[in-house]
């Protein structure tokens, strides 16, 4: 049985069953569940069927396991790597009464693989929710054009952000589109721009500040929801949050390996690495996780792109643009350095020990 609602979340459920809905709530006060919840609703007052949810990969467990723990929902993920799991499209398309709501997981690369995207437009989705929604706020993007064109067609739309705007008010241009398509009375982003941007520098057309936010505000306050965690008397003092990511392929060899033949062959240098015990193994198991191995000379080298790295700084990105102090633990000094070279290239300033 679920759990007992934060009542920021019994409002932002009451208001999301109205329509489509901006979810603006600070990092740990309950987005994903909100959205379940909304999602369980529906589904009961026979409302919707079949269900989107646009996110970032790295968020693609956190969707799983929610769905699995609130209602014990199966949730189908489809990634690039969809297009070989075509018993997965064609149990979302042509299931005409399940017995749970049919829901989707898919990345915002998938709108631009061709595809995977004509897969997408094909079936009828009821509603479609976008997670961490900043990320089609460029107007220009393929993939920004072909939601706009899809999102006609679906009567539920949510998207769900903690920062929604991280550059400026023009962020909030597209994403509330999505909710609303007419919300600006406006036909274009140029025309978005003449109202409410400060022009200047160069032939007029440079952006030197912006004006009339407070009426911005008021055109988009009826269809947001927004709360902070320091609004949310309710909840506990901390918040835990459990992210399950999925190892690269080359990853994935390595950790078997090493699992199962104590042992890791890099096919570039022809080097390998062993454990002489479980207790080692432990540790290079951890390194392989880590995206970083010794090599022969014991020197840390990255062997892989870092499914771990890219989710720690999508959070630290988060919570210093909100004006938070970041702290962060790492098993390995690698791991700390990229992290430092990381945040050095975002302009976060960072100190290590």
């Amino acid at each position: 049985m679920p759990t007992k609602l934060w009542l920021h979340q019994e409002i932002a459920i009451g208001r999301g069953l109205s329509g489509p809905l901006a979810l603006f709530m600070d990092r740990g006060t309950g987005k994903t569940r909100t959205t379940i919840e909304i999602i369980h609703s529906l589904w009961e007052e026979g409302k919707v069927q079949r269900v989107l949810i646009v996110a970032p990969r790295r968020t693609f467990g956190v969707w799983r396991d929610e769905c699995e723990k609130w209602y014990d929902w199966e949730v189908l993920t489809l990634n690039s790597a969809a297009r070989r799991t075509p018993a997965k499209w064609t149990k979302l398309a042509r299931d005409p009464k399940p017995t749970q709501p049919r829901i989707a997981v898919i990345n915002y690369e998938a709108f631009i693989e061709e595809r995977t995207w004509k897969r997408v437009a094909e079936i009828p989705f009821d509603l479609v929710a976008f997670d961490e929604s900043t990320k089609i706020k460029n107007s220009k993007a393929k993939r920004t054009k072909r939601i706009m064109g899809l999102v006609k067609h679906i009567p539920y739309r949510y998207i769900l952000s903690g920062l929604p705007v991280t550059n400026s008010p023009l962020d909030l241009y597209s994403q509330m589109k999505v909710i609303e398509p007419n919300i600006w009375g406006l036909t274009t982003e140029w025309s978005f721009i003449h109202r409410f941007a400060v022009l200047g520098g160069y032939q007029h057309r440079q952006i030197i500040g912006w004006r009339d936010l407070d009426r911005m505000t008021e055109i988009i306050n009826p269809h947001c929801f927004r709360v902070r965690k320091e609004e949310c008397h309710d909840l506990p003092p901390i918040v835990f949050e459990q992210l399950n990511l999925e190892l690269t392929g080359s990853q994935l060899l390595w950790y078997e390996n090493m699992k199962q033949r104590f042992l890791i062959e890099f096919e570039a240098s022809g080097g390998k690495l062993t454990a002489a015990n479980v207790g080692a193994q432990r540790v290079r198991l951890h390194q392989v996780t880590g995206g970083f191995l010794p090599n022969e000379e014991k020197k840390y080298v990255e062997v892989d792109k870092n499914p771990k790295m890219a989710a720690a700084m999508a959070i630290i990105e988060e919570l210093t643009l909100a004006g938070r102090q970041v702290v962060v633990w790492c098993a390995f000094r690698p791991e700390i350095y990229a992290l430092e070279r990381e945040c050095k290239v975002k302009g976060i300033t960072t100190s290590s020990c």
